[in-house]
């Protein structure tokens, strides 16, 4: 039961990083910079 309490926050930081990841390289191919993608988020 405990260890379900810990796989699942992991899970969703895990999950919530690679949605950023992925929605920054268009940006980057854009042209955006660190700190603009940076501000984006928020």
């Amino acid at each position: 039961m405990l260890g379900a309490g810990i796989l699942v926050p992991t899970g969703a930081v895990a999950a919530g990083r690679e949605k950023r990841i992925y929605e920054a390289v268009p940006l980057k191919m854009l042209g955006g910079r660190r700190r603009d993608i940076a501000f984006g988020y928020l």
